[in-house]
C-alpha cells in the first residue's frame, strides 16, 4: 500500500483558502483564486501535522466554516507517516484536505484479512454576520 488517506475534503479557494489545525492552533493560508504555489514537480502541501480536526474557510463567505475530523489517531496509524494531516494548494482554483495513513515513498504490506473501521465527518458552521 502506498499513498492513502482515510478522509479527504476538496474545496474551492473561494470557500477554502484557510485551514486551522485545531490541535496546534496553526493556520495555513493558500494563495488566492487564480494563483498556486504547486508545480508539476512540487506539490504545495501545508501543515503535515498530527491533527484529527481541521477547520476550513475562505474569503467569499468567511462566516462559512467547514469542520472536518476523524475519530482518532489510530485511524491514521498514529501519524507515523511523513504527511500526517495536510492541506494541499492543489491548483489555481481548489485545495484539498487529507488525513493521510501511509507514506508516499515507502510501501507497506497489508496482510490478507486486515480490517479497519474508520469514522470521519464534516459539517458546515454558518455564523450570522452583522
Amino acid at each position: 500500500m502506498g499513498t492513502s488517506y482515510v478522509c479527504m475534503l476538496p474545496t474551492s479557494k473561494n470557500y477554502g483558502r484557510y485551514a486551522l489545525f485545531k490541535e496546534s492552533g496553526n493556520i495555513y493560508t493558500t494563495p488566492p483564486v487564480g494563483e498556486t504555489l504547486s508545480t508539476n514537480d512540487i506539490p504545495n502541501f501545508l501543515g503535515k501535522e498530527a491533527a484529527t480536526t481541521v477547520e476550513v474557510w475562505g474569503d467569499a463567505k468567511p462566516s462559512y466554516k467547514f469542520i472536518t475530523s476523524i475519530r482518532d489517531s489510530e485511524m491514521v496509524d498514529n501519524f507515523k507517516n511523513e504527511l500526517k494531516t495536510f492541506y494541499w494548494d492543489l491548483n489555481e482554483y481548489g485545495n484539498k484536505l487529507y488525513f493521510s495513513r501511509f507514506d508516499n515513498e515507502n510501501s507497506q504490506k497489508i496482510e490478507k484479512g486486515t480490517k479497519w473501521e474508520n469514522y470521519s465527518e464534516w459539517y458546515i458552521e454558518i455564523k450570522d454576520t452583522p
